[in-house]
């Protein structure tokens, strides 16, 4: 008689199965039948493989139900007519569906808690087979994107959330598709008011309109309140003539006095008119503070430089004074102390 052997299927299969396909090998050409009882003759055997004949036998068997052990008992004869006296059993079980949903806590922020900024919100979960994944709620609606891997945390930003009573709850979920939300914790948010307040200008150098400014002398504003340093520059501060040619300048802020500080490269020119401009408005670049609200508008002012009322001087003479003995065409010269007209 033939020789069987790797009776499939075993051991339990997953909830949900309605059918499996029983199989077993034979060491030769033989025709194999299966029954429910253990016992049965072959010749007396109601079920024969499906597909048999050769050494690998195999059918396919349905109404399987959730919870329910399943033996079937296969015997084969080979081409010479020798028979199976034994049985080869084929035992297995459908497993009953997971009904048991999982556990959950929330274990921050604790109850009563006020938070503000970004506020860390985790949870405890447990299930019988597994939890897959665990959903935060803020107020009872999804806050972020559900946590599929243990420890349960998120970083929950508080700033975009209202201040005042607010509750946070956890929704854990298993394989199985049990879900159990956790009781809710409340807490109270409470963020400063978002700064929404453009800086301003609260004093320059020189004034308004000042007159008789050194052609040395730096140009500086005063801001309101601290500034983003990265919009300080010669593209939001700037210094022209009358012409409104640009002057070459090096620009500075510094952060502790709130002053910005234009040095210019060539030395003014006398009794010329020059203005400065801060740029603001709704277009970058601007100048801007630390929340990046922009001065409401441009901010101008102008001054002119002093003129020069030193009267020039004449610092040598040739022939020299008094000199006597000079040549009868020797040219007279006068050297002055500066440029004249």
């Amino acid at each position: 008689a033939p020789v069987l052997s790797n009776a499939q299927p075993g051991g339990v299969l997953a909830a949900g199965t309605t059918q499996a396909t029983l199989s077993v090998t034979s060491n030769e050409n033989a025709t194999c039948r299966y029954a429910t009882a253990a016992g049965t003759a072959y010749g007396s055997m109601p079920n024969t493989f499906a597909i048999t004949g050769g050494t690998a036998h195999s059918s396919v068997v349905s109404g399987l139900a959730n919870g329910q052990s399943y033996s079937f008992y296969a015997r084969c004869q080979d081409a010479a007519g020798n028979a199976n006296t034994a049985d080869l059993a084929i035992s297995f079980s459908v497993a009953a569906p997971d009904t048991t949903p999982p556990t959950v806590s929330v274990t921050a922020p604790a109850a009563g808690a006020t938070v503000s900024g970004t506020a860390a919100v985790t949870a405890d979960a447990a299930d019988n087979v597994g939890v897959v994944g665990v959903q935060f709620l803020l107020d009872g609606a999804n806050l972020g994107a559900e946590d599929t891997n243990a420890p349960f945390t998120l970083n929950w930003n508080t700033v975009g959330t209202s201040n005042g009573a607010h509750t946070i709850s956890a929704r854990a979920r298993d394989a199985a598709g049990n879900q159990t939300t956790s009781a809710v914790v409340s807490v109270t948010v409470s963020n400063a008011a978002p700064d929404t307040t453009p800086p301003t200008v609260t004093v320059t150098s020189p004034n308004i309109g000042a007159t008789g400014v050194s052609g040395t002398a730096n140009v500086t504003a005063t801001f309101s309140e601290a500034l983003d340093t990265a919009t300080m520059n010669t593209t939001t501060f700037d210094l022209r003539d009358a012409a409104g040619t640009l002057t070459a300048a090096a620009v500075t802020y510094n952060a502790t006095t709130r002053v910005a500080t234009l040095n210019p490269t060539p030395t003014l020119t006398q009794a010329a008119v020059y203005t400065a401009t801060l740029r603001g408005g709704t277009s970058d670049p601007r100048v801007k503070d630390l929340a990046g609200n922009a001065l409401a508008a441009n901010v101008t002012w102008s001054f002119t430089i002093a003129p020069d009322i030193t009267p020039p001087t004449v610092t040598a003479t040739s022939p020299a004074n008094v000199a006597t003995g000079v040549s009868r065409t020797a040219n007279v010269t006068a050297t002055f102390s500066e440029a004249m007209d």
